[in-house]
This record gives structure tokens, C-alpha cells and sequence, in this order.
């Protein structure tokens, strides 16, 4: 899965200009009514952030048609933070039949990607 981050806001300093990445490697199960993957992710923060990326676990589930992803950063920036996101997709190459099956996706998110911690 691959994807684009803008808009982030850090809750000390605030908006963070420019764009990052969002990168998972991801293996498991899926069939037209449900999929359960996990995996690892890394994300590029935007260069004006000084962040180091942030690298981690990840797991993805579907229900209602939803994808839920949540995770924990493992290294780099945040290390120890969760982390989660919802996508729905909207498009797919092939029809999710044996002759015919999902090769690729396309999505867009419905929920922004998060990081959080307990700080006290």
C-alpha cells in the first residue's frame, strides 16, 4: 500500500507544510467480503518537519466495507505511539474471481491517518 501524507499538524507546533509518504508491505487473506492483512509500514514525514520516519507494525480488517488499519511506531519518530487510519476502496483491477483476481486497488481515506500517545 502506498499513499500520500499533507495537512499534518504536530499538537506543539502545529500545521506542518509540504507532502510525505506512507509506505505498508502487507500479507494475509482476502476474498470480496473481507481481508485481514498485517505487516509493516514506514512514513516519510514532510522534509520541513525534521521528523526521522516513523516505522512500525500494522494490521488491516474490513467490515461494512471499511478498512481499519492500527498499529504501533516500533522506531524512528514517536517510537512507541499508536497508530491507525480507515480507507474505503474505490476502484480494483480484476474481478475477485480465481480466473480473474484483485491485483491492485485504489483508496481514499475516510478517517486521517493518527498518531497517539498518553504523555502523563
Amino acid at each position: 500500500m502506498t499513499g500520500t501524507t499533507s495537512g499534518c499538524a504536530d499538537i506543539f507546533s502545529g500545521p506542518e507544510s509540504g507532502t510525505g509518504t506512507f509506505t505498508a508491505i502487507m500479507s494475509g487473506h482476502a476474498n470480496l467480503s473481507a481481508e485481514n492483512f498485517s505487516g509493516t509500514f514506514t512514513i516519510n514525514w514532510p522534509a520541513g518537519s525534521g521528523f526521522n520516519p516513523s516505522n512500525g507494525n500494522l494490521t488491516v480488517t474490513e467490515a461494512n466495507g471499511l478498512e481499519y488499519v492500527s498499529g504501533t511506531v516500533t522506531s524512528g519518530f514517536d517510537t512507541g505511539t499508536a497508530f491507525a487510519l480507515q480507507y474505503v476502496i474505490t476502484g480494483q483491477t480484476g474481478r475477485g474471481t480465481a480466473l480473474h483476481p484483485v491485483t491492485a486497488q485504489t483508496y481514499t481515506n475516510t478517517q486521517p491517518l493518527t498518531l497517539s500517545r498518553n504523555e502523563g
